[in-house]
């Protein structure tokens, strides 16, 4: 991870180290919030989070790291299977997606949102901070509009439990791409 295509490189080192002291939290069992990582697009949010499992997985955690996208289709599928005959085996799926040491959830706001859509995202947060089980969360949303999208009951429950981090500036795939082309 680079500082160098920042526009504020000790602000990102900042974010940098709240990640770090996040995944070893994790990785030593300790008791820690939620990361909710919000800015705009290529601003390092996807590779923290990235950062963040792989170091968590390296110290034998388990790791469930999803678009929210996915991680909702996952959800229905689970929910809805065709093959009706093996529902404990559904059952266990769900579970391991509620109940896994560290959920990550990338790019929540990017998902088809219906109200089985929030009404499963209240469910799985609501039972990750009751059993007091970390979630990183990574959105180009900020808080306010977190509460217009998903509504008062997950947005409250989210950044209540979070450890909120505000990305700036501008796309370092941008700056790469440019750096490239302009050489």
């Amino acid at each position: 991870f680079s500082l160098d295509w920042s526009d504020d490189p000790q602000r990102l080192r900042e974010l940098l180290q709240a990640c770090v002291d996040f995944a070893e939290n994790v990785s030593n069992k300790k008791p820690t919030e939620n990361l909710f990582l919000y800015g705009p697009v290529g601003t390092g949010k996807t590779h923290l989070c990235s950062a963040i499992a792989n170091y968590c997985i390296q110290a034998g955690v388990g790791v469930v790291y999803l678009k929210s996208g996915r991680l909702l289709d996952l959800i229905r599928e689970y929910k809805f299977e065709l093959d009706r005959d093996d529902y404990e085996g559904r059952n266990r799926k769900l579970e391991e997606l509620y109940h896994v040491e560290l959920l990550i959830i990338d790019d929540l706001g990017t998902e088809n949102l219906t109200d089985f859509a929030r009404e499963q995202l209240l469910l799985l947060i609501d039972e990750r901070i009751n059993h007091r089980l970390p979630l990183v969360v990574s959105t180009n949303l900020s808080p306010n509009e977190i509460g217009v999208k998903y509504l008062v009951r997950i947005s409250d429950r989210l950044l209540t439990s979070s450890r909120i981090l505000k990305f700036t500036g501008g796309s370092f795939r941008q700056r790469k791409m440019l750096a490239r082309v302009n050489r």
